[in-house]
């Protein structure tokens, strides 16, 4: 597993996979909605199926996480906690 530990880079990072993430999604939507009904029955419905415990939170810079909930003016600890980390 790759660590990040500039947070910096790590901002950076985070506002590409988001970006990246919002522009597949817009994507998909747009070629959904002109899709005809007889190519949406022929595509198979596929899921991705993400382990949250072993594939993402591993990844997570927890210390950077709670400096940032910190900031925003929450309890890093509750937060934390709900969030299961």
């Amino acid at each position: 597993a790759a660590k990040i530990s500039n947070p910096q880079s790590q901002a950076k990072v985070l506002a590409i996979l988001t970006l990246a993430s919002v522009s597949l999604h817009a994507t998909v939507t747009i070629l959904k909605q002109k899709a005809s009904k007889a190519q949406l029955k022929a595509m198979p419905v596929i899921t991705a199926r993400v382990d949250f415990n072993k594939q993402i939170a591993p990844l997570i810079d927890r210390e950077f996480a709670r400096s940032q909930i910190a900031a925003a003016g929450y309890y890093p600890d509750r937060v934390m906690a709900a969030a299961g980390l």
